[in-house]
């Protein structure tokens, strides 16, 4: 769908505006309702946004694939060393053993 009045060179006024479009200065520049479709000016605020959470998406897809891969690394490592269980719980317990190191105090 392509209005007639885009290909003249006058602003757009509101009575020219047809069904589905919204004006935005001069007939080259317009957003459809769904805000898709931008000829030129700005990018759409609501496409970078959607643009920045995939982007974010991926990123948190990528992490949690090596997070997987290194947790069963974890894992085979605790099993071959005569220690399994847990690697989430014996992660934590490592974790804090190292952050309180030292506290301890004398009975």
């Amino acid at each position: 769908f392509e209005p007639p009045h885009l290909h003249s060179n006058q602003p757009i006024s509101s009575s020219k505006v047809g069904v589905g479009v919204i004006k935005i200065g001069y007939p080259s520049a317009y957003t459809t309702i769904m805000g898709r479709k931008s000829l030129m000016g700005a990018p759409d605020q609501t496409r970078l946004r959607i643009e920045a959470m995939e982007e974010q998406r991926s990123l948190r897809r990528t992490q949690m694939k090596q997070a997987r891969v290194n947790r069963a690394a974890e894992e085979q490592r605790n099993i071959s060393a005569g220690n399994p269980g847990d690697v989430d719980f014996i992660g934590l317990v490592r974790r804090w053993r190292e952050e309180h190191a030292g506290m301890a105090r004398p009975h």
